[in-house]
Order: structure tokens, then C-alpha cells, then sequence
């Protein structure tokens, strides 16, 4: 309705809008001049006084701020009749009018509100009290209730200029003004909800209370009226009640209607967006939070749809270029393909030479170090030969000596106490089990020294024969003397194959496999080694109780450099370099592991060209344990 007002009106759309609200504040300050009248007992005069100077300054407040209206609204005026002359143009729209058409009725407010007071107020007032001698009570009375009145004009007028205005800001951008809309002060829709609802329940409570003072005066005058009075200070408050919930509740729709309005608006311009159609614009006429927010919301689309351009403009060059690229490629993978096929008969000769390099780099790095281990573990069995040598060749003469003791013993036992008797019988025993222990001792470490000197035999390429129970036997020496758990291990070996490959490297392939088996099972356990004949192939299985692997990492323990172990107690080489000597050598090494039952390794040897173990060599079933040193 106020836009089609707008548009057949044109420049004169300010003057009538204008002219509306003074009619509006007219009817509203006769309707306060009445209220007045009713609530207060004046005399005649003063209500003869009271009336004709209340209408008087209604009627010249209008005329005056309808002229102050036209006064703060010349440029904007000036601008709808340009737009008038020729509505085709783009308006040169001055600054003032675009602030004008946006801040006009907030300047009119602040205007109104500085002048109305001393035009209707202070007039009345002065009137009432030198023509009628007023007393000072009803001056007071006169003025609350014309501050609250002339609150309520404002207020109204006030809102009805903004939404009267709201065409006219949308039409200005419609044209292609520009409203800079930041520059201006930023209003709150909470601000007005407060406003509005303090100044209707502030007037509720003064024109109630008003009632109720005249009622009890006339009480107080006339006892006799008091169930007349009370009776009409109940009607009269419950119709002010309702009066003023009306108006809340009208006050309330008429925001939420310009809220939820706008709301839906926007919200239908991101669901074009979220299609997108980035060439929707939400229009705003306001400073309030949903405008900022629809602003915002044309400055994302801007920018979205900026970026949309760039990337389709992006896109066709692209696949221009891919087409461009693409053909390019193609004549180059022909000449790439030629090449590729010329360098691979080129390399060909050249992969030989690299694979033989590199086997001979691995042989010469692993017979230097076995040379260097050969080198280090002869010194140790020398030296500890040596020692061992002494207390061996020691042995004889300590037995003699104890066998001359225990002759002199005999001869003088007849001169000894039975107690003296029995502690040289302790002391006797006691020196032969000592001697046994450290006769088993050098016996023992001879045997581990052997083992060792085995072991580091740096070993050549001829293949040689050699029972895999002794090479197991051997390695399991050397694990009993590096380990200090307590550990059971259970051997059973039912093989008749002869294995046949390098001596020294199966050592370390069974070498690493105890060791990783003694590492998980902890501080006890035990371990099942078993060998036996499948078809020509020797199967060599070694099983623990251990803790088990998750798949995961049983999918990458010949991996080299992988280990579960803590930090400094594996290099995660072991079983890398293991499964690469058992591959050499034409076998597999497999590993099955389930957690909490324990692992398995199982290798598996090929067998063409074996032979076959005498008779009573294999032994049956063999079992010994690590004992906690």
C-alpha cells in the first residue's frame, strides 16, 4: 500500500506522508487533551483554559513540524522530482539526499523532540496558570501526562515516517544509487521492542494511576460516591488494560511482520544460492541487524559468484590446455616408448653387471666381517683355552692331593672324636663335589668355545653337507649361554635329509630365530623345535608360547628394519637377513602367529639331490632347559 502511495504520488509522496502523521498526532493529542479532561476534576475555568490552550498547541505543533519536515527533506525532495522528469535516467542522487532518505525521520525525531515540549507543553501549562490560577498539583499532573503523550506521538510518528520512507531507499538502489549503508549509525531491533513495550506499560501505570488518585480525591470528598467511584476506577482500568495489551500486542505483530518478512526473503535468496543462482541480491531499506545480515549475505554471493566466473573461466582454459597437453603426450609417449625400448636392450647387459657387482659387494662384506669375528672369537678361545688349560691340567694334582688326604685320614681317625670325624667326612664331600662342579665347568666351556669358533667360520660358496640337528645343537649352546630365563625346550628330530648350503649362514638363520623366540616369551616358556621329511623337502619348524602377533604386523616382519622390540634391542635386520639366506639357498621361510597361542617359523628346504642319514644317527626326542643363571 505504501509503495503504490510512493508511486503515484511521486515528490509529492514526503508532503502527504507528512501531512498524514501531523493528522495522526493531531487526533492523538485531543485524544491525550480528553484523557486529561476525564481523569482530572478541574473547575470550569481551568477547564475552559485548559482545553482551548491544548488544542491550540496541537494544531500549531503540527503546523510547525510539518514545515520542519519539509525544511529536512529539500534535498530528497528535489531528487524524486528528477527521478519524476525522467524516470529512465540514472538520478544524481547528492549525498545529503541519500542520508536524508535513510536517517530523515530519526533527524525528525531528535527535532520533534527537542521542540515539541516548549511548543504544546510549556504553552499549556503557562496558560492554565495565569489565566485560571491552577494550582501547582494539576500543573504537574498536566505535565506527566503530556510528556507521556507527546512520548507516544513520537514514538508512532516516528514509525510510521521509517516504514513510510522504506519505498523510497528501495527504489533509489532499484535506479542504481549507491547507499553506502556502514557509514550510518547501526539501530537494534532489541532497542525498539524495549522502547515500544517500556513506553506502553510506562503510560498504562500513569493513566492508572492518574484514575485511581482522582478516584480516591473524589472518595475523599464525597464517602458517599465511594462504590460509584470504585466501580468506574475498575472499568476504566480494565479498559486501559486491555487498551494497552491491544496495543503490545499490535506493536509485536507489526515488528515480527517486518522481521519474519525480511527473514523469509533472505532465507529464499539462499536457497536460489545453494542452487546456483548467484545473481539473486536481497534489497535492504534499514540499518537493523537482519539488514547488516543481508547485506553481509549480497557481499558472500558477490564474492561467490566472482569466484564461480574465475573458476569456469579456469575450467575451459584448462581443458584446453589438457586437449593441448594431451596431444603433446602422445607424440611424446611414442618417442618415450622408442627410447624406452632402446635403453631397456642397452641396460640389459648392464642389469647383469649391477646384480653380479652387488652380489660380489655382499659376498666380500659378509667374509669380511666373519673374517673379523673368526679373528676375534680365536683370540677369545685362545685366551680362554689358556685359562681353562690351567685349571684342567690343575685337576690331577688336586685329586691326588685329596686322595693323600683322605689316606692320612684313615691312618689317625682311630686319634679323632666322632664330632671332629663327622665334620671332616662334611668337608670331604663337599671338596668332591667341587671338584666335579669345576670339572664339568671346563668341560663345559670347552665345548661353547668350540661352538663359538663353529659359528664364525666365515664359510664359503661350496656347498657342503651337515646334519641340521648339530647346527641347532651348536646354536642352541650359544643361546644357553647368552640367556639368563628360564626357558624349556623341547627338540624333536625325525629328519633323514642331509641339508646341503652354506655352513655358517644356517647358524644365523637358527641363531636369530631362538633369539627372537627367547625375547617373547619373556622370563619363561617354551620353545618346540621339530625336523621331518616331507616328500624330498626337510621341514625345520621352531614354535613358541608366546604372546603372539596382531596380522598386521605379521605382514611385515621379513620387512628389514621393522622390529617390535624396545628402542636398542633390535635392528630389525634378523629375520630380513635370514629370510634372504634361506631364499638363496632355494627354500621358503614362512610365519604363522595368533595372539595368545604363540608363533611359528617354518622353513622349508628343497631337497633333489640329498642323502640319507645312517641309521641311530637322527636322535629320537631330545629335552633340556635353559636353567635362570
Amino acid at each position: 500500500m505504501v509503495t503504490d502511495i510512493y508511486r503515484k504520488c511521486g515528490p509529492c509522496f514526503i508532503p502527504f506522508i507528512l501531512l498524514a502523521t501531523r493528522l495522526f498526532a493531531i487526533v492523538a493529542g485531543i485524544a491525550c487533551v480528553l484523557y486529561v479532561n476525564y481523569t482530572l476534576q478541574l473547575d470550569d475555568r481551568v477547564r475552559e483554559a485548559f482545553v482551548i490552550s491544548a488544542l491550540a498547541a496541537v494544531v500549531m505543533a503540527a503546523a510547525i513540524t510539518f514545515r520542519l519536515g519539509l525544511n529536512g527533506s529539500r534535498e530528497l525532495r528535489a531528487l524524486l522530482k528528477e527521478i519524476k522528469d525522467d524516470p529512465t535516467a540514472v538520478p544524481q542522487a547528492s549525498a545529503e539526499a541519500v542520508r536524508q532518505a535513510l536517517m530523515f525521520p530519526f533527524d525528525h525525531l531528535r527535532a520533534e523532540s527537542l521542540l515539541d515540549p516548549w511548543i504544546t507543553i510549556f504553552p499549556i501549562c503557562l496558560s492554565v496558570r495565569l489565566h485560571s490560577l491552577a494550582p501547582t498539583t494539576v500543573i504537574v499532573q498536566i505535565v506527566v501526562a503530556g510528556f507521556l503523550g507527546l512520548s507516544c506521538i513520537l514514538l508512532l510518528t516516528f514509525f510510521l515516517l521509517e516504514r513510510s520512507l522504506q519505498p523510497i531507499v528501495v527504489d533509489l538502489q532499484r535506479r542504481g544509487v549507491r547507499i553506502d549503508f556502514d557509514q550510518y549509525p547501526q539501530t537494534s531491533l532489541k532497542q525498539r521492542l524495549s522502547v515500544g513495550f517500556g513506553v506502553t506499560i510506562l503510560m498504562t501505570a500513569v493513566m492508572i494511576g492518574g484514575l485511581a488518585l482522582q478516584r480516591s480525591q473524589e472518595i475523599f470528598h464525597s464517602p458517599e460516591t465511594a462504590k460509584v467511584s470504585a466501580t468506574q476506577l475498575f472499568r476504566d482500568t480494565v479498559l486501559i488494560s486491555l487498551l494497552a495489551m491491544t496495543t503490545g500486542v499490535v506493536y509485536s505483530q507489526v515488528v515480527a511482520g517486518s522481521v519474519t518478512s525480511r527473514t523469509s526473503r533472505l532465507v529464499k535468496a539462499m536457497r536460489k544460492v545453494e542452487q546456483g543462482d548467484y545473481s539473486i541480491s536481497v534489497t535492504t531499506s534499514g540499518t537493523d541487524e537482519i539488514d547488516v545480515l543481508a547485506r553481509q549475505f549480497n557481499r558472500m554471493v558477490r564474492e561467490l559468484a566472482a569466484k564461480d566466473g574465475s573458476l569456469r573461466e579456469l575450467n575451459e582454459n584448462l581443458e584446453h590446455d589438457v586437449a593441448e597437453r594431451t596431444a603433446q603426450l602422445r607424440e611424446s609417449l611414442d618417442q618415450m616408448e622408442q627410447l624406452h625400448k632402446d635403453l631397456q636392450r642397452r641396460n640389459s647387459t648392464l642389469e647383469v653387471t649391477l646384480a653380479k657387482l652387488k652380489q660380489t659387494q655382499t659376498q666380500l662384506v659378509h667374509s669380511e666381517k666373519m673374517t673379523s669375528l673368526g679373528q676375534l672369537v680365536a683370540g677369545l678361545a685362545h685366551e680362554i683355552n689358556n685359562s681353562v688349560n690351567a685349571v684342567h691340567n690343575g685337576l690331577p694334582a688336586l685329586l691326588m692331593k685329596v686322595a693323600t688326604m683322605r689316606k692320612v685320614l684313615d691312618q689317625v681317625q682311630d686319634h679323632i672324636t666322632e664330632p671332629e670325624m663327622a665334620k671332616v667326612e662334611r668337608a670331604d664331600k663337599s671338596i668332591e663335589r667341587l671338584t666335579m662342579a669345576i670339572r664339568d665347568g671346563v668341560d663345559r666351556t670347552t665345548r661353547i668355545v668350540r661352538s663359538m669358533k663353529q659359528y664364525s667360520h666365515p664359510g664359503t660358496e661350496e656347498k657342503v653337507a651337515f646334519h641340521a640337528g648339530e647346527v641347532i645343537d651348536r646354536c642352541l649352546s650359544l643361546v644357553h649361554v647368552s640367556s639368563n630365563k628360564s626357558i624349556r625346550i623341547e627338540k624333536d628330530y625325525r629328519h633323514t635329509h642331509v641339508l646341503h648350503g652354506p655352513y655358517s649362514q644356517f647358524d644365523q638363520v637358527f641363531i636369530n630365530l631362538l633369539s627372537n623366540a627367547i625375547d617373547a616369551l619373556g622370563d619363561s616358556g617354551q620353545i618346540v623345535i621339530d625336523t621331518f621329511d616331507e616328500g624330498s623337502d626337510l621341514i625345520i619348524r621352531f614354535h613358541d608360547d608366546g604372546a603372539g602377533m596382531p596380522p598386521e604386523l605379521l605382514n611385515r616382519i621379513f620387512d628389514p628394519f621393522f622390529t617390535t622390540k624396545a628402542p636398542g634391542k633390535g635392528t630389525g635386520l634378523g629375520l630380513s637377513v635370514s629370510y634372504g639366506i634361506v631364499d638363496a639357498a632355494g627354500g621358503t621361510m614362512t610365519c604363522e602367529s595368533e595372539q595368545g597361542i604363540g608363533t611359528t617359523f617354518t622353513i622349508r628346504l628343497p631337497g633333489p639331490a640329498v642323502i640319507r642319514v645312517p641309521k641311530g644317527v637322527a636322535s629320537d626326542q631330545d629335552q633340556f632347559e635353559l636353567v635362570r643363571t
